[in-house]
């Protein structure tokens, strides 16, 4: 069973047919976003509740139907009468942003440029790297971000960089640029000076430990402050990356037996050790147009 907030009130839904001991309204949703449709089960008490008359405003949650959150409107007969999209949801700031560092060559001297943007922006400097290698382009919203963070995304991508990096003011944005990108999906938007991120692709959502982003950035520690050493680091583990991801696009492009099995042990052998993740399947689909799942489960490809 899932659980979905109404009214500052939740309740428990099915989100498979419950057996027939169960008493269940069936409603079907449809994302207002991405049209994605699932039917869940509610119990039919729930409608006979004295304290809702009209219409209840129930907040779907991601996961339910698809990874947007918006609110669904229902009458007392279990039908949708309407939805209501959510434009941002709700950070601690604290959490995603620490304070900034004002960024001098002193202080690049003495921490390195990664250092610096790594302590200050974190949370953002995987998700710009995300944005990058899945050809996502990048609108940051600032009056005061120092250019050292576009010139260093510059610097390691060198001619891989496909993705436009804008630093944009806020009026800039409202004026001119906010109405252009609103329907856009393969776009990254974040506000540094409120430390918010205004919009991104569903799968900017999960950064496990063992992600390619991680990884890559992992490489790089504290001690090394050497802008060169970094850059090279960075670079090289990028050429990796991209050597592998060349490789297993020219064998699918020739239609070459390759299985599962086989690209775990292509990436797990490489000198970054790369998992078989939702990342690396992300950057496939996305940079190369090469949907892995789809040809493992339609055995395009063999399975092991």
């Amino acid at each position: 069973m899932s659980k979905v907030g109404f009214n500052n009130h939740s309740i428990y839904i099915h989100t498979e047919k419950p057996g027939e001991s169960v008493n269940a309204v069936r409603v079907t949703l449809q994302c207002p976003e991405c049209k994605k449709m699932r039917s869940i089960w509610i119990a039919r008490e729930f409608f006979t509740n004295q304290e809702f008359s009209r219409l209840y405003h129930i907040l779907i949650p991601r996961s339910i139907t698809c990874d947007h959150i918006y609110t669904a409107f229902l009458d007392k007969n279990g039908d949708i009468r309407g939805y209501q999209k959510t434009d941002l949801e709700l950070s601690i700031v604290e959490k995603i942003f620490p304070k900034q560092e004002i960024i001098t060559e002193s202080l690049i001297q003495q921490k390195g440029t990664f250092n610096i943007l790594m302590g200050t922006l974190k949370e953002l400097m995987f998700k710009t790297l995300r944005a990058i290698l899945t050809n996502v382009d990048i609108y940051c919203i600032s009056s005061s971000l120092n250019s050292e963070y576009k010139k260093f995304f510059e610097d390691i991508f060198l001619d891989r960089l496909n993705s436009k990096i804008i630093i944009i003011s806020k009026e800039v944005f409202d004026d001119e640029v906010r109405h252009v990108l609103k329907n856009m999906d393969k776009v990254f938007i974040f506000n540094e000076n409120l430390g918010v991120v205004m919009k991104e692709p569903p799968y900017f959502h999960k950064f496990n430990e063992d992600c390619v982003e991680k990884v890559i950035f992992n490489t790089v520690n504290s001690e090394m402050v050497d802008n060169f050493i970094i850059i090279k680091t960075l670079q090289k583990n990028l050429e990796i990356l991209f050597s592998l991801t060349d490789e297993l696009y020219q064998r699918i492009e020739k239609k070459e037996y390759i299985s599962k099995g086989q690209v775990k042990k292509l990436l797990k052998n490489s000198t970054l050790k790369l998992a078989y993740t939702d990342s690396f399947r992300n950057i496939m689909k996305n940079r190369y147009n090469i949907d892995l799942t789809e040809f493992f489960r339609d055995k395009i490809l063999e399975i092991l």
